[in-house]
C-alpha cells in the first residue's frame, strides 16, 4: 500500500482552516456604545402598547420585529443585529423586548 504523505499532512490543515470561519452562532458581546439606544427602549418598552412602541423606534431610526404576538410564534433569521429590536407582543403590548 502506498500513501500519499503529502495529501495526508495536508487534510489536518484545511480541517483547522475549515473551521476558523466557523461559529456556535451565539451573539457577540458589544462593548460600544454603539447600541445602547437600543438597550435604553428595550428595557422601557416593556409593558408599552405596540404602536407607541414602534413609533419611539422609529423616531430613533431601530428596526422592530415581532417574533411572537399573542398565540402566534414568528420564524426570525438569526443573524445577529445589536440595533433591531425584536419583541413579543400579548394583547397590543410589548411582553419582551431585546436587541439582536
Amino acid at each position: 500500500m502506498h500513501l500519499n504523505w503529502r495529501l495526508l499532512r495536508a487534510i489536518p490543515i484545511s480541517l483547522v482552516l475549515a473551521s476558523a470561519g466557523c461559529s456556535n452562532g451565539a451573539p457577540q458581546p458589544d462593548d460600544s456604545a454603539a447600541n445602547q439606544p437600543c438597550e435604553a427602549l428595550a428595557r422601557q418598552g416593556i409593558g408599552m402598547h405596540l404602536d407607541a412602541f414602534m413609533s419611539m423606534a422609529a423616531a430613533r431610526s431601530l428596526p422592530v420585529r415581532l417574533s411572537s404576538r399573542d398565540a402566534s410564534v414568528f420564524i426570525l433569521t438569526q443573524d445577529f443585529n445589536p440595533n433591531r429590536l425584536t419583541v413579543d407582543v400579548r394583547d397590543g403590548h410589548i411582553t419582551r423586548a431585546v436587541c439582536r
